[in-house]
């Protein structure tokens, strides 16, 4: 067995995770009120390897590297027939065997822009990271059709299934393994209904970039204001959006139709830089269009295959802009998870047994070539407890050896990462 695969398996029976176990304090059926308390312990193994991690692309040998991840979240949540609190507390420790900087975040993507100070850095080594944070704390109140949620939440958009052009106020990485909870941002969102299938969400969420954490400022880069209309009927639903997203002008159109044996669903988005936009080094067109178009089907009871095409006007055709590309402040903040323009993509589901799933990916950057392929396992342990076992492996040129090193394809420029979860109910 080779030794990086060993240790991940390794890492598999160290790891003990939880679901939310919640106990519930207080309860009035008749008033509509709750209060409950829970926790969520969850940890996570990855293991990075291949030749991208060694000489001459690293400056040593850091094939593999191993990460650990132990995550701790309490929370506590008071519900009324009118009013909503909410809030997590959470304590993460990161482990490191080496030092590998950005590659390190494969699993895991960054948080939002966000505003509020309500994090701190125990441990802050190279190797070593304690973080306590409040991933959620906010308050909703509801009055009549309308809904309005003020603090740290997670907000998202969108239809895709491995690509999301117009979930711009955060998002997840490309190789997000645990998506059960998505980083809050800082907003006040007012959701509106209409009626059946006709709603309104407004959402204004204040952040920062490339600021001290604790300074609680608030910029236009770091800032999102949208408004989003949804319109729903007998055979699909169609939304419009538009804004501001860190600086640009933002205007996207989604929809999906439902054709009986199969659907059909599709996003596309133009962005207007100005003045105060992040960087994109890669775009030279103005405005920038993203969009994408997939399908869902489901040729048996059990299998699902989701096949997807996306196009990302921020990225670049040529891979000798792709470190202009990985320069960018998009990048950084988790806003683009892709440096190439165009993609496919086929994700499949397969329930094996009521008590096992297989769950595979392929993404393909089609002007490289390159791809990025995933496999990944789940056993129902029982009702409350899963275990979930998977890896990447990238296919494409490896980058030209050089005291940078210059990528010749965007996954090909990939470690192999293997990684494990699971999760039950303590």
């Amino acid at each position: 067995m080779r030794p990086w695969l060993a240790r991940s398996l390794f890492a598999v029976s160290l790891a003990v995770t939880g679901n939310a176990h919640a106990t519930v304090l207080s309860e009035d059926e008749f008033e509509g009120s709750s209060t409950a308390l829970g926790a969520v312990w969850r940890s996570f193994g990855f293991t990075l390897a291949g030749p991208v991690l060694a000489p001459p692309y690293a400056p040593l040998d850091l094939s593999p590297t191993v990460v650990g991840i132990f995550d701790t979240r309490l929370y506590f949540e008071r519900k009324t027939s009118r009013y909503q609190f909410v809030i997590h507390p959470q304590l993460t420790l990161r482990g490191f065997s080496h030092e590998v900087g950005g590659i390190a975040s494969l699993g895991r993507g960054p948080s939002p822009p966000r505003w509020l100070p309500l994090s701190y850095d125990f441990v802050d080594e190279s190797t070593v990271k304690l973080r306590g944070s409040i991933d959620r704390l906010y308050l909703s109140y509801t009055l009549g059709p309308a809904t309005v949620i003020v603090g740290r939440q997670a907000v998202t958009f969108g239809r895709g299934k491995l690509w999301r052009t117009s979930d711009v106020v955060s998002t997840f990485s490309l190789t997000e393994v645990d998506t059960e909870y998505k980083p809050g941002s800082d907003a006040l969102r007012i959701d509106i209904n209409f009626g059946e299938s006709r709603d309104l969400t407004i959402v204004a969420a204040a952040g920062e970039i490339e600021s001290d954490e604790h300074d609680a400022e608030v910029t236009v880069q770091g800032s999102t204001a949208l408004a989003r209309y949804q319109h729903g009927g007998a055979i699909g639903e169609v939304g419009a959006m538009a804004g501001m997203v860190r600086g640009d002008v933002f205007v996207s159109l989604d929809g999906t139709l439902d054709l009986g044996s199969f659907d059909i669903y599709g996003e596309a988005s133009v962005t207007h830089p100005t003045s105060n936009s992040l960087s994109t080094p890669t775009a030279a067109d103005s405005p920038i269009v993203k969009g994408l178009l997939g399908a869902t089907f489901k040729p048996g009871a059990k299998v699902t295959f989701t096949p997807e095409f996306m196009y990302s006007g921020f990225g670049a055709w040529r891979s000798e802009d792709y470190l202009k590309a990985l320069s960018s402040e998009r990048v950084a903040i988790g806003e683009q998870t892709t440096i190439g323009r165009l993609y496919a993509g086929l994700a499949t589901q397969v329930e094996l047994d009521p008590l096992w799933n297989l769950v595979t990916a392929q993404i393909v950057n089609l002007h490289d070539p390159s791809g990025l392929f995933s496999l990944a396992l789940q056993h129902n342990l029982a009702n409350n407890a899963s275990v979930l076992v998977g890896a990447y492996a990238p296919m494409g040129k490896l980058p030209e050896s050089g005291f940078i090193p210059l990528p010749q394809s965007e996954f090909g420029s990939y470690p192999y990462f293997v990684f494990t979860e699971l999760k039950g109910v303590l």
